[in-house]
C-alpha cells in the first residue's frame, strides 16, 4: 500500500499530466471495451447449442444463376421433403418462410401489424431453442384445419404485452381469427431466415412471432418456387460434405427431368445469421484497437517527456543508492496506476458508449438486444488496461532508469541539446501514431466514399414526395376470389386520388428496396421446352398508376389500364426485355410464367429497372401484372405529392378508414425513410469509421504538437544562440518544421503502404470504390501532411519569435 501511495503522490504533483493521461486512457479503453462487448455477444457467441453441427441450406442453380444477380437461392420445399428421407447423416431439418405482409393483431391496445415467420414444428428443436415460457410447436400444429397457435419473440412480448408470462394460454385476434399464444422465445433467438436470404427478400431478424407453416408439398412444382428457408442439424461426427453429397443425390431425378443442374450449399448457421454484420463489427473493433494504440503511443510520448523532466530527480536518487531496477519499477508502477485509474473511468465511458452503439446500430443486427457488459467484458477490460499501462510506461521507464549520473545531471541542467537516441525515440513514436492514423483514415475514407457512391446510385424511382403504407385485408372479411378485395382497392384508390395535393396513387405487392415476394420463371412463348430460355424473375401485382406514384419512368409502350381486365397483359422492367429478347423490342412479345398459368402474357409496356432489395445490389428483373389477376390480402400503397409526403399521413389514414374503419394502417413511411432504412448498416459503418478516424487524426496532431513544443522548449538556448549569430526567423521556422516533419513523412509512407494491404479485408463492405483508389490515398496523405505541418508550425512560430537575449538568459 505504501508503494501505491507513493505512486499516487508522485502523480498528484503533476495534475495536468495525470488528468490528460487518465482522460485519454478512459476514452481509448472505454471505446475498445464497448465494441468488444458487441463483438463478443454478436460474433463470438452463438444463439444455438452445438452450432458447429447446424447449417443453413441454400440451392445453387447455374442456369438460373447465369441470368440473375446471385448464384444461390432459397430452397424449394419439394426438395426439402426429399432431403428428409435421403440424408442419413442429418439429425433433423427445419423449414421456414416469412409471411408476406404479416398479419393484423387486434384486441387489447391499438391494432398493429405482426411480422410472422411460418415454421415447421421441428425448426426450434433443430436450432436447439427452448421457449422460456410455454411450449414450442407440435406436429399437429402444422396440419391444416387445426386450431391456430402462435409463439412470440422476446422483443414483441416485452413491447406489446409488457413481459407478462400470463399471456401464454391467452387468445389474441390475428386477421379476425382467434389464435392461442403457446410460448415465448428467449431474447437471444435470431431468425436464420435473415441474412442469407436477403438478396431475395428483405427479411429482418426482429420478427414478432412464429406461426406453424402448412405446406402442401405435393402441389409444389419441383423446379422454381425457391422461396423457403431451411436449416439442418448434422448427426455427431457427420461432416457437411457427407450431408451435401446425400442431399445432392436426392435431387438427381429433378435434374434429369428438367435438364437443369441443382445442388446444395451449406453455410454455418452463425455465418448465415450474421451475414455482413460480422465484417462490419470486426472492422470497428480493429478501428478502436488501433485508436487505443495511438492513445498509448501518445501517452508514451508524454511520459517520455515527463521522464526527461525528472532526470535530476533520478540522478539524485541514483546517487543516494537507488538501483536501476528500483527506478525502473517505480516508473512502471506509475504507468500501471495511471492505466488502472484510466481503465476504471473507461469502464464507465464504455457503459455509456455501449448504450449509444446499441441505439445507433442497425435494428436487424442479430443478438444486439442482449448485448451487455458481462464478466468476459470485465476481464477483457482488465487485460487491456494492463497492456495499455505496460505499453505507455515501458519506453519512459527504460529511459528513466538507464542513464548515468553525470549524463543525467548534465541533461537536467537544460543546457544540452537533445541526444540522437532521444530524438530517435520521439521520432519513432510520432512515426508510429502517424502510420496508424493513416491506416484508419484510408479505411474511413474508402468506407465513406463507398457510402457516398451508394447514396448517389441510380435507383429507378423517386424519393421526394412519395408516401407509402401497407394494408393486410383479413381473409374472413375479404375472401380470395369473391371480388371483395378488388372492390376495396378500387374504392380506396379513388379516395386517395381525390385527396388535395395527390398526383397519383397505386398498389403494389412490394415497394422498391423492401425485398421480394414472388419469384418465378418467365419463358418466351414458343420456347417453353428450353430451360436455357427460362428467366427467374420477380412478379409484382400492381395497379395502372403505380409507376406514376413511384416515379418509375415508362420507357416504351403504355401502362396497365382498366380495359385490360379481360386480357393477359403485363408490363416488364428493362432487364426482363433485355434478357428474354436481346437486341429486339419487347413490345407485343408474349411469355409464359407466373402463377403457373398456361396462357401467355402479352408485353404492353417497358419501365425502368428499380433497385429491389438494396441500393448496392443489381436491380432484379421484374414482371408487373395487374393486381386483379391475383388479388392478394397483403399490399403496399404508394401516393405521390409535389409537397411534403409526411403531411399526407393523417389524410391517407382517413381515406382508408372511410372504406373500412377496422383496418390498421401500418408501416406508414416516406421513400426517403425507406432509402435511409435500407442503408442503415452502411450509414452506421461509415459514421463509426469517420468518428474513430477523426479521433485518430486529432490524437496524432496533439502528439506531434506536444513533442515539437517540448523539443522547442528544451532547445530555447540553442535557438537563441542561432538567432544571436545571425539566423533569421524564417530559417528557424524551416529548421524546426523540417525536423518535426521527418518522422511524419516516414509514418505517412509506412501507413499508406500498410493501408494498401489492410483494406483488402474490407473489400466486400465497399460499394463502387477500389481498395486502391489513388484519389483516397492521395487525399489522406495530403490531409496528414497538412495537419502535421500545422502542429509543427505553431510551436515553430513561437520559437522563431523569441528574443535572442531573453532566450540566452533562460536556464
Amino acid at each position: 500500500m505504501q508503494v501505491l501511495r507513493q505512486s499516487l503522490r508522485s502523480l498528484s504533483r503533476d495534475k495536468a499530466f495525470s488528468a490528460t493521461a487518465i482522460a485519454m486512457l478512459a476514452l481509448g479503453i472505454g471505446a475498445v471495451t464497448a465494441i468488444f462487448s458487441v463483438v463478443d455477444t454478436v460474433v463470438l457467441q452463438s444463439s444455438y447449442a452445438d452450432s458447429e453441427r447446424l447449417f443453413a441450406v441454400e440451392e445453387v442453380v447455374p442456369k438460373l444463376s447465369a441470368q440473375y444477380p446471385s448464384d444461390t437461392f432459397p430452397i424449394n420445399a419439394r426438395h426439402y421433403q426429399e432431403w428428409q428421407e435421403a440424408c442419413t447423416v442429418c439429425e433433423s431439418f427445419g423449414l421456414m418462410k416469412a409471411q408476406v405482409g404479416g398479419v393484423n393483431l387486434t384486441g387489447e391496445g391499438a391494432p398493429e401489424r405482426v411480422d410472422t415467420l411460418a415454421v415447421s414444428h421441428d425448426l426450434l428443436p433443430t436450432l436447439g431453442v427452448e421457449p422460456i415460457h410455454g411450449r414450442g410447436f407440435l406436429p399437429e400444429d402444422n396440419r391444416p384445419g387445426d386450431p391456430p397457435v402462435l409463439v412470440l419473440t422476446y422483443s414483441f412480448w416485452q413491447r406489446r404485452f409488457h413481459g407478462d408470462p400470463a399471456i401464454v394460454g391467452d387468445v389474441v385476434q390475428l386477421n379476425g381469427r382467434p389464435v392461442e399464444v403457446i410460448g415465448v422465445l428467449p431474447a437471444s433467438f435470431a431468425a436464420v431466415g435473415g441474412a442469407y436470404l436477403s438478396e431475395f427478400a428483405a427479411f429482418n431478424h426482429d420478427y414478432d412471432a412464429l406461426a406453424p407453416a402448412t405446406v402442401a408439398f405435393s402441389k409444389i412444382r419441383p423446379y422454381g418456387n425457391f422461396n423457403f428457408g431451411a436449416v439442418v442439424r448434422l448427426k455427431p461426427g457427420a461432416t457437411p460434405e457427407q450431408a451435401r453429397d446425400q442431399m445432392n443425390a436426392s435431387l438427381q431425378p429433378f435434374v434429369e427431368q428438367f435438364d437443369a443442374e441443382m445442388s446444395v450449399r451449406l453455410t454455418q448457421v452463425d455465418e448465415a445469421v450474421l451475414g455482413r454484420a460480422a465484417g462490419s463489427l470486426w472492422m470497428l473493433f480493429a478501428f478502436v484497437g488501433a485508436l487505443l494504440l495511438i492513445v498509448c503511443v501518445n501517452l508514451g510520448s508524454l511520459m517520455l517527456v515527463r521522464a526527461e523532466r525528472r532526470q535530476r530527480e533520478a540522478a539524485v536518487r541514483r546517487a543516494l543508492g537507488a538501483t536501476t531496477a528500483r527506478l525502473l519499477a517505480q516508473a512502471l508502477r506509475e504507468g500501471l496506476v495511471l492505466a488502472a485509474v484510466g481503465g476504471g473511468v473507461g469502464m464507465v465511458v464504455g457503459y455509456w458508449a455501449l448504450e449509444a452503439i446499441v441505439v445507433a446500430a442497425p435494428f436487424d443486427t442479430p443478438r444486439m438486444a442482449v448485448v451487455q457488459m458481462d464478466w468476459t467484458t470485465f476481464g477483457f477490460a482488465a487485460l487491456t488496461t494492463a497492456l495499455a499501462g505496460l505499453l505507455t510506461s515501458a519506453a519512459p521507464a527504460v529511459r528513466y532508469g538507464a542513464s548515468s549520473i553525470q549524463a543525467t545531471i548534465t541533461r537536467a541542467q537544460g543546457n544540452a541539446t537533445a541526444s540522437s537516441s532521444r530524438l530517435r525515440s520521439r521520432g519513432l513514436l510520432i512515426a508510429t501514431e502517424v502510420a496508424l492514423s493513416a491506416v484508419l483514415l484510408v479505411t474511413a475514407a474508402l468506407v465513406g466514399t463507398g457510402f457516398f457512391r451508394l447514396m448517389t446510385e441510380e435507383r429507378g424511382f423517386a424519393t421526394d414526395g412519395v408516401l407509402s403504407f401497407d394494408l393486410v385485408l383479413p381473409p374472413l372479411d375479404y375472401a380470395y376470389g369473391d371480388g371483395s378485395r378488388e372492390r376495396f382497392h378500387e374504392a380506396l384508390l379513388a379516395n386517395l386520388k381525390e385527396l388535395p395535393g395527390v398526383q397519383a396513387a397505386g398498389i403494389t405487392t412490394k415497394i422498391p428496396l423492401e425485398g421480394s415476394t414472388w419469384l418465378d420463371g418467365a419463358t418466351p412463348y414458343g420456347s417453353a421446352g428450353s430451360a436455357e430460355a427460362r428467366l427467374l424473375t420477380e412478379y409484382r401485382f400492381v395497379s395502372g398508376d403505380y409507376w406514376q406514384a413511384m416515379g418509375v419512368p415508362l420507357l416504351a409502350g403504355r401502362r396497365l389500364a382498366d380495359t385490360d381486365r379481360d386480357r393477359e397483359v403485363a408490363v416488364i422492367s428493362e432487364a426482363v426485355g433485355r434478357k428474354l429478347w436481346p437486341g429486339a423490342s419487347a413490345l407485343g412479345k408474349r411469355f409464359l410464367g407466373g402463377m403457373g398459368g398456361k396462357d401467355p402474357w402479352e408485353v404492353v409496356g417497358v419501365v425502368a429497372d428499380v433497385k429491389t432489395t438494396g441500393l448496392g445490389q443489381e436491380p432484379m428483373p421484374i414482371v408487373y401484372v395487374p393486381y386483379w389477376s391475383n388479388p392478394l390480402d397483403a399490399v403496399s400503397y404508394a401516393v405521390q405529392t409535389p409537397g411534403d409526403a409526411e403531411s399526407l399521413t393523417n389524410a391517407v389514414r382517413e381515406a382508408v378508414w372511410s372504406v373500412d374503419s377496422s383496418l390498421p394502417v401500418i408501416n406508414v413511411r416516406t421513400m426517403k425513410q425507406v432509402v435511409a432504412k435500407s442503408t442503415r448498416e452502411e450509414r452506421f459503418r461509415s459514421l463509426m469509421a469517420t468518428l474513430f478516424a477523426a479521433a485518430a487524426l486529432l490524437l496524432a496532431a496533439l502528439g506531434i504538437y506536444g513533442v515539437v513544443s517540448y523539443t522547442v522548449a528544451r532547445r530555447t538556448n540553442e535557438i537563441g544562440l542561432r538567432m544571436a549569430l545571425g539566423a533569421d526567423a524564417s530559417g528557424v521556422l524551416r529548421m524546426i518544421v523540417g525536423q518535426g516533419m521527418r518522422p511524419v513523412w516516414v509514418g505517412i509512407a509506412i501507413g499508406l503502404a500498410s493501408s494498401a494491404v489492410a483494406v483488402r479485408s474490407i473489400e466486400s463492405l465497399l460499394f463502387g470504390v477500389s481498395v486502391r483508389d489513388p484519389w483516397v490515398f492521395s487525399m489522406v496523405g495530403l490531409l496528414l501532411t497538412g495537419t502535421a505541418w500545422v502542429a509543427c508550425a505553431i510551436p515553430a512560430r513561437r520559437a522563431a519569435s523569441l528574443d535572442p537575449l531573453t532566450a540566452l538568459r533562460q536556464e
